[in-house]
């Protein structure tokens, strides 16, 4: 299944230099279908070398952060399996947080080094009446408060069985800080070239139909939904 962006219109987004690498990063985003089967058996092999460049990229910023050897295992399974994944990435967070713990900070540091923030990039919401209108701006203010206006909402309970709905749930929040952290390298950057960009490698592999998770800091496990005989 494929979400949607309520509030926000890609095609009136405008960023300047880096105009076209976000659109591209956005492209990728919208065309995730969620919990399902990768279309080919190579999707998963790409998606293992999606992850191989993450980690390579990631590491040549922040050699401190991530093991110099690690191992990229593949997983297909089903919704019990994925939920468990989910299970146990979450209870780890405690010794190994990827996501908070190192690719944060990472993503923290860069926009440091660029002199870039959330607060001064942000454009304010111009909406009083009616129903909230959909914009091109990534990051809005309202009042004194910034949020993301760019975000997807996927009717999980549409599609999948109720017993898998929570595990899926907690996914899409940990998955969306790849896809935010994307978005503010490349703003930080500001140029439209996408190779150096640690967490591009990350939201293709979403896009290839498998899920990533960290489970150490030289162990990842990459889901990916099995496929109809």
């Amino acid at each position: 299944m494929k979400g949607t962006f309520p509030f926000f219109d890609p095609t009136q987004c405008a960023y300047g230099p880096a105009t076209g690498a976000i659109r591209r990063i956005l492209h990728e985003w919208a065309s995730v279908d969620w919990f399902a089967p990768p279309q080919r058996d190579s999707d998963v092999e790409r998606a293992v070398e999606l992850l191989r460049e993450h980690h390579t990229l990631a590491r040549s910023y922040q050699p401190t952060l991530l093991s110099e050897r690690f191992d990229v295992r593949p997983s297909i399974g089903d919704g019990p399996q994925f939920s468990a994944l989910c299970d146990r990435a979450s209870a780890s967070m405690g010794t190994w947080d990827w996501k908070y713990g190192v690719l944060k900070p990472l993503s923290r540091r860069h926009m440091e080094a660029h002199g870039w923030n959330r607060k001064a990039h942000a454009r304010p919401l111009a909406w009083k009446d009616g129903p909230r209108p959909r914009t091109g701006d990534l990051l809005i203010k309202i009042a004194d408060i910034v949020v993301w206006n760019v975000y997807v909402e996927v009717d999980l309970h549409a599609t999948l069985p109720p017993d898998h709905v929570k595990a899926a749930g907690w996914y899409l929040g940990y998955a969306n800080v790849d896809f935010t952290d994307c978005l503010e390298w490349q703003l930080a950057e500001n140029h439209d070239r996408l190779d150096a960009n640690p967490f591009f490698p990350l939201v293709q592999c979403y896009r290839a139909g498998a899920y990533p998770f960290s489970l150490s800091p030289a162990e990842y496990v990459l889901h990916a939904f099995a496929r109809p005989a």
